[in-house]
This record gives structure tokens, sequence and C-alpha cells, in this order.
């Protein structure tokens, strides 16, 4: 009997979902310019796990954890370390300024 029911619902939902479909192609059809579809961005968020650093810099996360200790930004968060990847990549650029100042090729 549920089993039933479920299948009654389903199938009203495809009909309904065929019946926008039509709709929607009809409603298209009658447009002079060609509907586009815009793809959905998914806004960056502004903190990142290691490892998503890591993938980002081409690096391990072993690396990772290294440059933390010579002062790589990172943000705690309970026991979490994120990452603020604008905050990294500016301390990434000054660091290797620095190291051609110097001339320290580490």
């Amino acid at each position: 009997m549920l089993v039933r029911r479920a299948q009654m619902v389903m199938k009203a939902a495809v009909d309904d979902l065929a019946g926008l479909a039509e709709e929607g192609l009809r409603i298209a059809a009658r447009l002079k310019e060609p509907v586009q579809v815009v793809p959905k961005v998914e806004p960056e968020r502004r903190y990142i796990s290691t490892k998503e650093l890591a993938k980002r810099l081409s690096i391990s996360s072993v690396t990772v954890h290294r440059l933390r200790k010579e002062g790589l930004p990172d943000v705690r968060i309970g026991y979490r370390v994120l990452f603020d990847y604008e905050r990294v990549a500016l301390w990434v650029e000054e660091r290797n300024k620095e190291r051609k100042r110097s001339g320290n090729r580490e």
C-alpha cells in the first residue's frame, strides 16, 4: 500500500515536471532571442583547510605545516587551523621578494 502510494506521488511529480518543461519550451519559443542558461557560481569561501591550501599551492600538507612554523598566516577556530588564501598569497609573494633581495634561494 505504502509503495503504491509512493509510486503515485512520484508519477505525479514527474508529470508536473514534464508539464513545467513543456511550458518553459513554449515560452522560450516565443522569445526573439535564445535563452542562455547561466551556471550557478559558488561563492569562494574566505577560509580554507590545510588540505585545500596544499592543493591550491601544489605542495604537500607537510610543507604547509613547515611553512606555518616559518610564519605562514593562519586562523585557529577551535582546534581547526584554517587559512585565508588572499593573506597566504600575499605572504608567499612578500617572502619570495625578500629571498630575491637577500639572494637566499632555499
